[in-house]
């Protein structure tokens, strides 16, 4: 992705790949799209294997978010001071306190410049304004918005670009959306997702044929292939889409999101109708039955599990 197609590294890869990729006794892709694009110019039958998020990923319950909120010390939405609501007290989160007008949006990341966070901070500066201007409808009137950026719990390094977005978040001068950033563990990270009303995924597919993880983590709580726009999710390409998509998305909160309690019901159905358990069994386990006939599907499930690949028992 850095290096370009032309770099010297990138073509003698290419040409390794073309020579020795049939030589495979499989061939398993993520989506239908680089399906094709194997049989069309590599000459290559793939079996799609989708992503999917492994059964601990689920909606968590308010006991479950205020338990994870008090870990993380979410106690108080930064910059509101007329949101919240009782005593300053230990044992409170924002499930406890906040006013039932605020909402929260999740972005994970591993800060890298496959994720335009650019269109994320437009996009909240939009939103900002037009909810300014739109108080005088009922409707608008008290929502806030907390944005919790986590990173990725399982980066190979750490994002270049943090510091650089963080420095941006800081000067923006927001009265409706506060920004929060904080590094999450891999026990935390389905249950912080989970805790969400709407995630936003801002990841770039490099090759424009496969799926960011990302979104396919968010499917666990609650391209195309994946995110059917209206049905389970919304596809933008710029910020003010991105700030249209969130006015109307929380038009009616807490009580009457219309269009927000579809998509996350589709979004719920999206994901329990398959995991990461299931596909593995339907597609993967008969391709190495296949290419090593004397072992059995017994035996590579007990592989699996021994090398801690199971994800839907971790």
């Amino acid at each position: 992705m850095s290096l370009g197609t032309r770099h010297p590294l990138v073509k003698m890869y290419s040409w390794y790949e073309r020579k020795f990729e049939k030589s495979g006794h499989g061939h398993i892709c993520v989506t239908k799209a680089m399906q094709q694009e194997l049989a069309q110019n590599w000459g290559i039958q793939a079996t799609v294997l989708y992503d999917r998020a492994p059964g601990h990923f689920h909606p968590t319950s308010i006991k479950e978010r205020h338990e994870l909120f008090l870990r993380l010390g979410l106690h108080h939405i930064k910059g509101h001071s007329g949101l919240m609501v009782g005593d300053d007290h230990v044992n409170s989160t924002l499930f406890t306190r906040s006013s039932p007008y605020s909402e929260s949006d999740i972005q994970i990341t591993s800060w890298t410049a496959d994720e335009d966070f650019n269109k994320l901070l437009e996009a909240a500066v939009l939103y900002d304004r037009r909810v300014n201007a739109l108080l005088g409808e009922d409707y608008l009137i008290g929502i806030d918005s907390e944005a919790i950026i986590a990173n990725d719990p399982f980066p190979s390094i750490h994002g270049p670009l943090k510091e650089e977005y963080e420095k941006k978040m800081k000067k923006l001068r927001l009265s409706r959306v506060s920004f929060q950033t904080m590094w999450v563990s891999a026990r935390d990270y389905p249950l912080l997702l989970g805790s969400a009303d709407l995630g936003v995924c801002l990841h770039t597919s490099s090759s424009g044929l496969d799926l960011p993880m990302k979104v396919v983590d968010m499917f666990g709580w609650v391209s195309n292939e994946l995110v059917r726009d209206g049905e389970n999710g919304l596809l933008f390409e710029t910020s003010s889409q991105l700030a249209n998509q969130f006015l109307e998305l929380f038009k009616g909160f807490p009580h009457n999101c219309k269009l927000l309690s579809e998509l996350q019901c589709g979004a719920v159905a999206s994901g329990s109708s398959s995991r990461w358990g299931d596909e593995w069994a339907q597609k993967v386990l008969p391709l190495m039955i296949k290419g090593c006939p004397t072992v059995t599907a017994a035996l590579w499930t007990k592989v699996i599990h021994s090398t801690n690949l199971d994800c839907d028992n971790p």
